[in-house]
């Protein structure tokens, strides 16, 4: 009787186990399934997202260059009259991306601006501003230079530009400032799953927007440094372990209008297979 028992039990076992264990191969399927077509879709949307910002950041740099070449040739703005002061505060309302507008000679003294309340004389002649000049003189065009912070705190990126005489000679620089205050509240505009986080970067590796923002993070932290070792990776896509351990897919893209502009979007792996994973141990 009790072996008779003992047969049914294992058939029973075996019975179970062979309903069960198909159920679970079908579970461990699904889920590897999931997770891929939840990792393509996210690696899709986070290079989206970087080649959207990175168009508009071109075309802010891009409309930018255009309107200092477009001012350098305006007579009042050229030839320094007493009215460029005026004629700058005019505009620059009309232009909230420009956190001022201001008219140097080659010694960097301050000719006119569109907001001067502190009667600044002369800018200062930081490593950054003299590169930035000296690639105006070379290149006869507009060039965006590194980030910085005004007397005031504002926290800036330079854009610089020629201003011709009759000649053709660079008689004096045009120097916009776009406030990026106002960057970062574009960039925090956008979308992004959580756990993800989206940047501005420059080429010197300081992050000028970050999306979510972060007290821990303000415009102008430099990034991680295994971050500014994908500075010269231009656009780029695919997996990398950072420094504390944790895997994180990185999409990058180039911002065409100035070379040294980078759009980042990272979000850990565990973000992306989560779902699939705790899908899993439910079905399990």
């Amino acid at each position: 009787m009790s072996q008779r028992w003992g047969n049914v039990r294992y058939q029973i076992a075996l019975t179970l186990l062979l309903a069960i264990v198909p159920l679970a191969l079908l579970a461990v399927y699904l889920a590897v399934d999931g997770g891929r077509k939840d990792a393509t879709r996210a690696r899709a949307d986070a290079q989206r997202t970087v080649r959207l910002v990175a168009q508009d950041l071109n075309r802010v740099i891009q409309s930018s260059s255009d309107l200092i070449l477009g001012l350098g040739q305006h007579s009042v703005i050229r030839k320094q009259l007493t009215s460029c002061g005026d004629q700058l505060a005019a505009l620059n309302p009309a232009f909230p991306q420009f956190a001022n507008m201001v008219v140097v000679n080659a010694d960097y003294d301050v000719l006119c601006a569109a907001s001067n309340p502190r009667n600044v004389r002369v800018i200062p002649k930081t490593p950054g501003n003299l590169v930035l000049m000296d690639r105006v003189r070379r290149t006869r065009q507009v060039a965006v230079g590194t980030f910085f912070v005004s007397a005031p705190g504002k926290r800036s990126l330079p854009l610089m530009g020629p201003i011709m005489d009759e000649d053709g000679q660079i008689r004096s620089f045009l120097r916009v400032t776009v406030d990026l205050d106002w960057l970062d509240r574009q960039v925090n505009r956008i979308a992004i799953p959580d756990e993800a986080v989206l940047l501005v970067m420059d080429g010197q590796g300081h992050e000028l927007a970050r999306n979510p923002q972060s007290a821990d993070w303000p415009g102008g932290t430099p990034a991680p440094e295994l971050e500014q070792t994908l500075l010269g990776k231009g656009d780029f896509y695919g997996e990398v372990k950072g420094n504390d351990g944790i895997s994180r897919y990185y999409s990058i893209a180039k911002v065409r209008a100035n070379e040294e502009l980078l759009v980042v979007m990272k979000i850990r792996l565990t973000a992306i297979y989560g779902p699939s994973r705790r899908q899993l141990a439910l079905n399990l």
